[in-house]
């Protein structure tokens, strides 16, 4: 029987704002694969080679020139990075629910949930073989990354930064709202942000993430990587934290097995 203290534990969060898949963000997946390496110390050979899983499932209305974009350019990533790259073929829910394809995920060191269209991913991922697969994979120690819509279905409310309304996300935290591309959002749609504080109330988080830059989670907490800020955002209060800078983000992950 494996003991309490030598249960495997939910593996580290990556919320990026844009990016993926480019050398502005690399340093995001090197510290996620990072923590998940140290983390499975001795629990793989030497020569563990890291893989890391690319869904583009929020691209997915987008037709087979952007879905393929997408996985070329994570493939291609990864391989530069020395991952072995696993580029899944996920562009809605019956994809979602093709059993082969979520028993890729298994077992991968990373997983990574590219931009498109943040109520999409959520309802294509919700109930799905895959996404089962991806909460397994999770809470057994890989690590989860999300740019854009990718990052906004972690949340409990999601909504285009373009668009009005918000729309029920997958909820891997509770009481939150992460508004990628931050840094331009206001030119998207002016007042966005503060019709975003105002609707869900002061008890959910509001995060904005700039383009090129993730809230990263690693042993010690969250941590701002890359070229711009993270804020913290409440009626009439803006924390913005630079890169480097530690952020007081004390929304853990709910800790939960998939149930179908």
């Amino acid at each position: 029987m494996t003991s309490p203290a030598s249960a495997p534990s939910p593996g580290p969060i990556a919320l990026v704002g844009s990016g993926e898949f480019m050398p502005a963000t690399e340093a995001v997946d090197r510290a996620l694969l990072d923590t998940v390496r140290r983390r499975r110390a001795g629990a793989h050979d030497d020569g563990h080679q890291q893989r890391a899983v690319i869904i583009p499932v929020a691209s997915g209305q987008e037709g087979s020139g952007s879905v393929n974009r997408w996985l070329d350019l994570g493939a291609a990533h990864y391989r530069r990075l020395g991952i072995e790259p696993t580029p899944l073929p996920i562009v809605d829910a019956a994809s979602a629910n093709d059993a082969e394809l979520a028993a890729q995920i298994q077992g991968a060191d990373l997983i990574y949930f590219s931009g498109g269209d943040p109520a999409y991913v959520s309802a294509s991922m919700r109930g799905s073989f895959a996404w089962d697969a991806v909460l397994e994979a999770w809470q057994a120690g890989s690590a989860l990354a999300g740019c854009s819509a990718g990052a906004m279905m972690m949340g409990s409310l999601t909504g285009s930064p373009r668009q009005s309304g918000l729309s029920p996300a997958l909820g891997i935290f509770e009481d939150l709202v992460v508004l990628p591309h931050f840094d331009r959002m206001e030119s998207f749609r002016p007042g966005r942000t503060n019709d975003v504080i105002n609707e869900v109330g002061p008890e959910t988080v509001v995060l904005g993430v700039d383009e090129d830059t993730g809230l990263v989670q690693d042993d010690l907490g969250w941590a701002v990587i890359g070229r711009q800020n993270v804020w913290l955002l409440a009626p009439g209060e803006r924390r913005s934290f630079r890169p480097g800078e530690r952020v007081p983000f004390d929304h853990t992950p709910i800790s939960w097995t998939a149930e179908r």
